[in-house]
Protein backbone atom coordinates (compact mmCIF):
# COMPACT_ATOMS: atom_id res chain seq x y z
CA UNK A 1 0.00 0.00 0.00
CA UNK A 2 1.40 3.51 -0.90
CA UNK A 3 1.73 6.25 1.58
CA UNK A 4 0.31 9.68 1.01
CA UNK A 5 2.02 11.72 -1.61
CA UNK A 6 3.87 14.38 0.69
CA UNK A 7 5.25 10.55 2.11
CA UNK A 8 5.84 9.29 -1.54
CA UNK A 9 8.37 12.69 -2.23
CA UNK A 10 12.01 13.16 -1.46
CA UNK A 11 14.63 14.35 -3.66
CA UNK A 12 11.86 14.14 -6.64
CA UNK A 13 11.09 10.24 -5.76
CA UNK A 14 8.79 7.91 -4.27
CA UNK A 15 8.69 6.14 -1.15
CA UNK A 16 8.83 2.25 -2.21
CA UNK A 17 8.32 -1.03 -0.61
CA UNK A 18 10.46 -3.70 1.36
CA UNK A 19 9.91 -6.04 -1.48
CA UNK A 20 10.47 -3.44 -4.24
CA UNK A 21 13.88 -1.99 -2.38
CA UNK A 22 15.53 -5.60 -1.30
CA UNK A 23 14.84 -6.63 -5.22
CA UNK A 24 16.91 -3.87 -6.47
CA UNK A 25 20.10 -4.78 -4.10
CA UNK A 26 20.10 -8.23 -4.93
CA UNK A 27 20.31 -7.10 -8.78
CA UNK A 28 23.14 -4.71 -7.91
CA UNK A 29 25.73 -7.64 -6.18
CA UNK A 30 27.37 -10.41 -7.37
CA UNK A 31 29.86 -12.99 -5.56
CA UNK A 32 32.92 -11.08 -5.52
CA UNK A 33 36.18 -13.05 -6.77
CA UNK A 34 37.95 -16.49 -5.95
CA UNK A 35 41.14 -17.27 -5.01
CA UNK A 36 42.74 -20.16 -2.97
CA UNK A 37 43.68 -20.35 0.68
CA UNK A 38 45.31 -22.42 2.67
CA UNK A 39 42.87 -23.99 5.65
CA UNK A 40 43.86 -21.42 8.33
CA UNK A 41 43.50 -18.50 6.58
CA UNK A 42 39.97 -20.09 4.78
CA UNK A 43 38.59 -19.91 8.34
CA UNK A 44 35.08 -17.50 8.60
CA UNK A 45 35.44 -17.21 4.50
CA UNK A 46 32.51 -19.18 2.42
CA UNK A 47 34.01 -22.29 0.07
CA UNK A 48 33.48 -20.93 -3.83
CA UNK A 49 33.79 -24.67 -4.90
CA UNK A 50 32.59 -28.79 -3.82
CA UNK A 51 34.88 -30.63 -1.68
CA UNK A 52 35.31 -34.15 -1.74
CA UNK A 53 37.49 -36.09 0.21
CA UNK A 54 41.12 -36.64 -1.25
CA UNK A 55 41.71 -40.63 1.26
CA UNK A 56 39.38 -42.39 3.16
CA UNK A 57 38.81 -41.38 6.73
CA UNK A 58 40.14 -43.99 8.57
CA UNK A 59 42.74 -44.52 5.55
CA UNK A 60 43.05 -48.00 6.43
CA UNK A 61 41.10 -50.54 9.04
CA UNK A 62 42.48 -49.32 12.23
CA UNK A 63 42.18 -50.33 16.15
CA UNK A 64 39.86 -48.48 18.08
CA UNK A 65 40.88 -50.11 21.41
CA UNK A 66 44.39 -51.16 23.35
CA UNK A 67 44.63 -54.96 22.89
CA UNK A 68 45.03 -57.60 20.53
CA UNK A 69 44.35 -58.36 17.09
CA UNK A 70 42.83 -61.45 16.79
CA UNK A 71 42.77 -63.74 13.30
CA UNK A 72 40.38 -64.86 11.43
CA UNK A 73 41.37 -68.45 11.80
CA UNK A 74 40.38 -68.88 15.03
CA UNK A 75 36.86 -69.79 15.81
CA UNK A 76 34.50 -67.36 17.14
CA UNK A 77 33.37 -69.57 19.98
CA UNK A 78 36.86 -70.69 20.79
CA UNK A 79 38.09 -68.55 23.97
CA UNK A 80 41.86 -69.41 23.88
CA UNK A 81 43.46 -67.85 20.74
CA UNK A 82 47.05 -68.74 19.48
CA UNK A 83 46.93 -65.92 16.86
CA UNK A 84 47.38 -62.73 17.98
CA UNK A 85 49.28 -59.22 17.89
CA UNK A 86 49.17 -56.32 20.32
CA UNK A 87 47.42 -52.77 19.08
CA UNK A 88 47.34 -49.95 20.35
CA UNK A 89 44.52 -47.30 19.66
CA UNK A 90 44.85 -46.12 16.28
CA UNK A 91 47.26 -48.59 15.42
CA UNK A 92 46.74 -50.36 11.54
CA UNK A 93 44.76 -53.47 11.57
CA UNK A 94 47.49 -56.14 10.54
CA UNK A 95 46.32 -58.21 7.29
CA UNK A 96 44.73 -61.32 8.92
CA UNK A 97 43.26 -59.84 11.22
CA UNK A 98 39.51 -59.30 12.00
CA UNK A 99 39.10 -58.26 15.54
CA UNK A 100 40.10 -57.10 18.48
CA UNK A 101 39.98 -58.13 21.92
CA UNK A 102 40.43 -54.99 24.82
CA UNK A 103 43.06 -55.57 27.26
CA UNK A 104 40.76 -56.01 29.89
CA UNK A 105 38.86 -58.52 28.35
CA UNK A 106 41.72 -61.04 28.86
CA UNK A 107 42.73 -63.02 32.05
CA UNK A 108 46.40 -61.50 33.10
CA UNK A 109 48.05 -63.84 34.23
CA UNK A 110 47.87 -65.87 31.07
CA UNK A 111 48.91 -63.16 28.75
CA UNK A 112 51.57 -64.54 26.30
CA UNK A 113 51.38 -67.52 28.30
CA UNK A 114 52.84 -70.83 25.79
CA UNK A 115 52.13 -68.48 22.89
CA UNK A 116 47.92 -68.28 24.04
CA UNK A 117 45.71 -65.93 25.32
CA UNK A 118 42.74 -66.83 27.41
CA UNK A 119 39.79 -64.60 26.83
CA UNK A 120 37.10 -63.50 29.47
CA UNK A 121 35.48 -62.34 26.56
CA UNK A 122 35.60 -63.47 22.82
CA UNK A 123 34.67 -60.18 20.47
CA UNK A 124 32.46 -60.34 17.62
CA UNK A 125 33.84 -60.35 13.89
CA UNK A 126 35.07 -56.70 13.40
CA UNK A 127 34.45 -55.68 16.84
CA UNK A 128 36.48 -52.44 18.36
CA UNK A 129 38.05 -51.98 14.45
CA UNK A 130 36.85 -48.82 12.55
CA UNK A 131 36.90 -49.68 8.80
CA UNK A 132 38.40 -48.18 6.14
CA UNK A 133 36.15 -45.48 4.66
CA UNK A 134 33.57 -45.59 7.47
CA UNK A 135 33.84 -42.00 8.50
CA UNK A 136 34.40 -40.30 5.66
CA UNK A 137 34.84 -42.18 1.81
CA UNK A 138 37.43 -41.19 -0.11
CA UNK A 139 35.90 -38.82 -3.46
CA UNK A 140 32.39 -38.54 -1.05
CA UNK A 141 31.26 -34.82 -1.01
CA UNK A 142 31.70 -33.72 2.28
CA UNK A 143 31.13 -29.74 1.69
CA UNK A 144 29.02 -27.77 -0.82
CA UNK A 145 29.75 -24.25 -2.22
CA UNK A 146 28.31 -21.93 0.18
CA UNK A 147 29.56 -23.43 3.23
CA UNK A 148 31.37 -20.97 5.64
CA UNK A 149 34.47 -22.92 6.96
CA UNK A 150 35.08 -22.58 10.96
CA UNK A 151 37.67 -24.48 12.96
CA UNK A 152 36.06 -27.53 13.11
CA UNK A 153 35.45 -28.05 9.69
CA UNK A 154 38.86 -27.50 9.27
CA UNK A 155 40.11 -30.46 11.45
CA UNK A 156 37.81 -32.27 8.99
CA UNK A 157 39.41 -30.83 6.16
CA UNK A 158 42.95 -31.79 7.07
CA UNK A 159 42.07 -35.63 7.77
CA UNK A 160 40.59 -35.53 4.18
CA UNK A 161 44.21 -34.65 2.85
CA UNK A 162 42.72 -31.24 1.69
CA UNK A 163 45.44 -28.21 2.76
CA UNK A 164 44.11 -25.84 0.39
CA UNK A 165 40.35 -24.20 -0.97
CA UNK A 166 38.68 -21.79 -3.22
CA UNK A 167 37.12 -19.66 -1.31
CA UNK A 168 35.38 -15.64 -2.05
CA UNK A 169 37.42 -12.80 -1.43
CA UNK A 170 36.24 -11.01 1.62
CA UNK A 171 34.24 -7.99 0.11
CA UNK A 172 36.21 -5.15 1.35
CA UNK A 173 33.88 -2.27 3.36
CA UNK A 174 34.64 0.66 4.34
CA UNK A 175 32.37 2.49 7.43
CA UNK A 176 31.76 6.20 8.43
CA UNK A 177 29.66 7.29 10.85
CA UNK A 178 28.73 11.32 10.48
CA UNK A 179 27.41 13.69 12.93
CA UNK A 180 28.68 16.78 14.86
CA UNK A 181 27.12 15.54 17.89
CA UNK A 182 28.93 12.58 17.93
CA UNK A 183 32.20 12.13 19.96
CA UNK A 184 30.97 15.15 22.58
CA UNK A 185 27.29 14.15 24.23
CA UNK A 186 27.34 11.16 21.84
CA UNK A 187 28.87 8.16 22.49
CA UNK A 188 29.42 6.57 18.53
CA UNK A 189 28.43 3.21 18.44
CA UNK A 190 26.86 2.18 15.09
CA UNK A 191 30.08 2.32 13.16
CA UNK A 192 30.97 -0.13 15.91
CA UNK A 193 28.06 -2.38 15.58
CA UNK A 194 28.16 -2.62 11.57
CA UNK A 195 32.10 -3.25 11.94
CA UNK A 196 31.17 -6.51 14.13
CA UNK A 197 28.69 -7.70 12.40
CA UNK A 198 30.50 -7.47 8.59
CA UNK A 199 33.75 -8.85 10.07
CA UNK A 200 31.34 -12.33 11.85
CA UNK A 201 29.99 -12.14 8.28
CA UNK A 202 33.57 -12.76 6.54
CA UNK A 203 33.97 -9.05 5.08
CA UNK A 204 37.73 -7.17 5.45
CA UNK A 205 36.26 -3.80 7.58
CA UNK A 206 38.19 -0.48 7.75
CA UNK A 207 36.58 2.14 10.28
CA UNK A 208 37.19 5.75 9.32
CA UNK A 209 36.91 8.69 12.03
CA UNK A 210 33.81 10.13 12.34
CA UNK A 211 33.06 13.17 9.86
CA UNK A 212 31.22 16.40 10.77
CA UNK A 213 28.16 17.41 9.03
CA UNK A 214 30.32 19.59 5.94
CA UNK A 215 29.21 18.30 2.69
CA UNK A 216 32.71 19.44 1.51
CA UNK A 217 34.32 17.00 4.23
CA UNK A 218 31.80 14.39 3.82
CA UNK A 219 32.39 14.20 -0.10
CA UNK A 220 36.08 14.69 -0.03
CA UNK A 221 35.65 11.36 2.16
CA UNK A 222 33.78 9.33 0.25
CA UNK A 223 35.56 10.35 -2.90
CA UNK A 224 38.96 9.19 -1.69
CA UNK A 225 37.82 5.90 -0.77
CA UNK A 226 39.15 3.53 -3.26
CA UNK A 227 39.86 -0.10 -3.50
CA UNK A 228 36.01 -0.92 -1.70
CA UNK A 229 33.50 -3.42 -2.68
CA UNK A 230 30.85 -1.33 -0.29
CA UNK A 231 30.72 2.03 1.63
CA UNK A 232 28.33 2.24 4.69
CA UNK A 233 27.62 5.51 6.14
CA UNK A 234 25.26 5.76 9.16
CA UNK A 235 24.00 9.46 10.02
CA UNK A 236 22.76 12.22 7.82
CA UNK A 237 19.57 10.67 5.73
CA UNK A 238 16.83 12.71 7.10
CA UNK A 239 15.95 16.03 6.27
CA UNK A 240 17.44 18.42 8.53
CA UNK A 241 19.54 21.52 7.72
CA UNK A 242 22.73 18.78 8.56
CA UNK A 243 21.64 16.04 6.91
CA UNK A 244 23.46 15.60 3.81
CA UNK A 245 24.19 12.63 2.65
CA UNK A 246 21.38 12.49 -0.15
CA UNK A 247 22.68 15.67 -1.59
CA UNK A 248 26.49 14.55 -1.22
CA UNK A 249 25.43 10.84 -3.24
CA UNK A 250 23.54 12.51 -5.99
CA UNK A 251 26.55 14.51 -6.54
CA UNK A 252 28.99 11.88 -6.72
CA UNK A 253 27.13 9.05 -7.92
CA UNK A 254 23.42 8.24 -8.10
CA UNK A 255 20.78 7.07 -6.02
CA UNK A 256 18.69 3.85 -6.63
CA UNK A 257 15.94 4.29 -4.14
CA UNK A 258 15.80 7.31 -1.00
CA UNK A 259 13.01 6.24 1.09
CA UNK A 260 11.93 2.76 1.41
CA UNK A 261 8.44 1.53 3.64
CA UNK A 262 10.27 -0.22 6.65
CA UNK A 263 10.12 0.58 10.50
CA UNK A 264 12.33 1.97 12.23
CA UNK A 265 14.62 2.77 9.46
CA UNK A 266 12.71 4.34 6.09
CA UNK A 267 15.01 6.94 5.57
CA UNK A 268 18.16 4.61 5.10
CA UNK A 269 18.59 4.49 0.75
CA UNK A 270 21.14 2.93 -1.63
CA UNK A 271 22.92 4.51 -4.30
CA UNK A 272 26.56 3.93 -6.50
CA UNK A 273 29.32 6.46 -6.02
CA UNK A 274 32.16 6.95 -8.28
CA UNK A 275 35.12 7.15 -5.69
CA UNK A 276 39.09 6.87 -5.65
CA UNK A 277 39.23 10.18 -7.96
CA UNK A 278 41.05 12.71 -5.68
CA UNK A 279 43.96 12.48 -3.89
CA UNK A 280 44.38 11.56 0.29
CA UNK A 281 44.72 15.29 0.18
CA UNK A 282 42.25 16.29 -1.14
CA UNK A 283 39.98 17.99 1.56
CA UNK A 284 43.15 20.18 2.57
CA UNK A 285 43.04 21.68 -0.49
CA UNK A 286 39.01 21.36 -1.56
CA UNK A 287 38.42 24.95 -1.56
CA UNK A 288 41.53 25.63 -3.91
CA UNK A 289 40.70 23.43 -6.84
CA UNK A 290 36.78 23.84 -6.79
CA UNK A 291 36.65 25.38 -9.63
CA UNK A 292 37.91 22.69 -11.46
CA UNK A 293 35.69 20.43 -9.53
CA UNK A 294 33.20 19.63 -12.59
CA UNK A 295 35.98 19.48 -15.02
CA UNK A 296 37.96 16.43 -13.21
CA UNK A 297 34.66 14.78 -12.36
CA UNK A 298 33.17 14.35 -15.55
CA UNK A 299 36.53 13.22 -16.93
CA UNK A 300 37.48 10.47 -13.75
CA UNK A 301 33.81 8.89 -13.68
CA UNK A 302 33.98 7.32 -16.81
CA UNK A 303 37.16 5.32 -16.56
CA UNK A 304 36.06 4.58 -12.39
CA UNK A 305 33.88 1.85 -11.32
CA UNK A 306 30.76 2.90 -9.27
CA UNK A 307 31.52 1.81 -5.42
CA UNK A 308 27.73 0.65 -4.05
CA UNK A 309 26.93 2.61 -0.62
CA UNK A 310 24.01 2.62 1.57
CA UNK A 311 23.69 5.48 3.75
CA UNK A 312 22.09 4.50 6.81
CA UNK A 313 20.07 6.59 10.01
CA UNK A 314 22.18 7.34 12.75
CA UNK A 315 19.37 6.87 15.26
CA UNK A 316 20.80 3.22 16.59
CA UNK A 317 17.68 1.14 16.24
CA UNK A 318 16.95 2.68 12.62
CA UNK A 319 20.35 1.79 11.35
CA UNK A 320 20.02 -2.07 12.44
CA UNK A 321 17.02 -1.80 11.27
CA UNK A 322 18.09 -1.05 7.95
CA UNK A 323 21.56 -2.86 8.05
CA UNK A 324 19.42 -6.02 8.60
CA UNK A 325 17.17 -5.70 5.76
CA UNK A 326 19.21 -4.45 3.12
CA UNK A 327 23.06 -4.74 3.82
CA UNK A 328 22.82 -8.47 5.30
CA UNK A 329 21.50 -9.79 1.57
CA UNK A 330 23.89 -7.85 0.41
CA UNK A 331 26.86 -9.19 1.69
CA UNK A 332 25.13 -12.66 1.44
CA UNK A 333 25.09 -12.25 -2.13
CA UNK A 334 29.15 -11.03 -2.19
CA UNK A 335 30.30 -13.69 -0.27
CA UNK A 336 28.04 -16.65 -2.03
CA UNK A 337 26.14 -17.67 1.10
CA UNK A 338 22.69 -18.17 1.79
CA UNK A 339 20.15 -16.49 3.88
CA UNK A 340 19.56 -18.94 6.91
CA UNK A 341 15.85 -18.77 9.19
CA UNK A 342 14.32 -20.92 11.52
CA UNK A 343 10.51 -21.02 13.03
CA UNK A 344 9.52 -19.88 16.23
CA UNK A 345 6.23 -19.31 17.72
CA UNK A 346 5.56 -15.39 18.78
CA UNK A 347 4.67 -14.58 22.01
CA UNK A 348 2.35 -11.33 21.11
CA UNK A 349 -0.20 -10.12 18.12
CA UNK A 350 1.02 -8.25 15.97
CA UNK A 351 -1.89 -6.48 13.54
CA UNK A 352 -1.21 -5.44 9.90
CA UNK A 353 0.90 -2.04 9.41
CA UNK A 354 1.55 -0.08 6.19
CA UNK A 355 5.30 -0.76 6.49
CA UNK A 356 7.77 -4.12 7.07
CA UNK A 357 8.84 -3.77 10.45
CA UNK A 358 11.74 -5.12 11.73
CA UNK A 359 11.13 -6.55 14.91
CA UNK A 360 14.14 -7.50 18.10
CA UNK A 361 13.28 -10.79 19.31
CA UNK A 362 14.74 -13.13 22.35
CA UNK A 363 14.21 -16.34 21.21
CA UNK A 364 14.60 -19.70 23.70
CA UNK A 365 14.65 -22.51 21.07
CA UNK A 366 10.60 -22.92 20.82
CA UNK A 367 9.12 -19.34 21.69
CA UNK A 368 10.40 -16.01 20.45
CA UNK A 369 9.57 -12.92 22.59
CA UNK A 370 9.35 -9.51 21.00
CA UNK A 371 11.74 -6.94 22.66
CA UNK A 372 10.40 -3.74 24.02
CA UNK A 373 11.77 -0.36 25.60
CA UNK A 374 15.09 0.61 25.48
CA UNK A 375 16.93 -0.22 22.44
CA UNK A 376 20.62 -0.78 23.90
CA UNK A 377 18.66 -2.66 26.69
CA UNK A 378 16.98 -4.60 24.16
CA UNK A 379 20.82 -5.28 22.68
CA UNK A 380 21.56 -7.42 25.81
CA UNK A 381 19.00 -10.03 25.57
CA UNK A 382 18.53 -9.67 21.76
CA UNK A 383 19.62 -13.01 19.53
CA UNK A 384 16.95 -13.19 16.32
CA UNK A 385 14.65 -10.50 14.26
CA UNK A 386 11.49 -10.82 12.91
CA UNK A 387 10.33 -9.51 9.38
CA UNK A 388 6.74 -8.56 9.42
CA UNK A 389 6.14 -7.38 6.19
CA UNK A 390 3.41 -4.91 5.46
CA UNK A 391 -0.07 -5.64 5.61
CA UNK A 392 1.16 -8.65 7.67
CA UNK A 393 -0.41 -9.96 10.85
CA UNK A 394 0.52 -12.32 13.29
CA UNK A 395 -1.82 -13.92 15.92
CA UNK A 396 -0.88 -14.44 19.29
CA UNK A 397 1.21 -18.01 19.58
CA UNK A 398 1.44 -17.92 15.77
CA UNK A 399 4.40 -19.49 14.37
CA UNK A 400 6.63 -17.30 11.53
CA UNK A 401 10.12 -17.43 10.28
CA UNK A 402 12.23 -15.44 12.44
CA UNK A 403 16.59 -14.60 11.40
CA UNK A 404 19.12 -15.28 13.76
CA UNK A 405 21.06 -12.07 14.84
CA UNK A 406 24.43 -13.89 15.68
CA UNK A 407 26.21 -14.83 12.76
CA UNK A 408 26.19 -16.13 9.00
CA UNK A 409 24.97 -19.77 8.77
CA UNK A 410 26.92 -22.69 7.47
CA UNK A 411 25.45 -24.75 4.81
CA UNK A 412 27.09 -28.60 5.04
CA UNK A 413 26.82 -31.51 2.91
Amino acid sequence: MRGTKKDEKMAGTRVISYKEALEIVKNKFSYTNIEEAGLEASVGRVLAEDLRAKVSVPPFDISSMDGYALAAVDSASDEEVSHYVWVNTGDRIPEGMERVVKFEDVIEDTVEKKGKLILKHKPRKWENIRKKGEDIAEGELILKKGTMIDSLKIVSLRNCKIERVKVYKRPRVAVIATGDELGNEITPSNDLMLSLFLQQWGCEVKNYPVLKDREEEIRAALENLEGFDLILTTGGTSKGRKDLMRKVVSKIGKIHFHQTRIKPGRTAFFGEIYSGIYSENYSKIYSKVSKVRSKIYSNSKNSKKLTPIFCLPGNPPACLAAFMLYVRPAVLKMTGSEEFTFKATISEIFSPSKSTRFILLSFDGERAIPLKGGFFRSLLAANSYLILEEGREIKKEETAEIHPLINLPSQGA
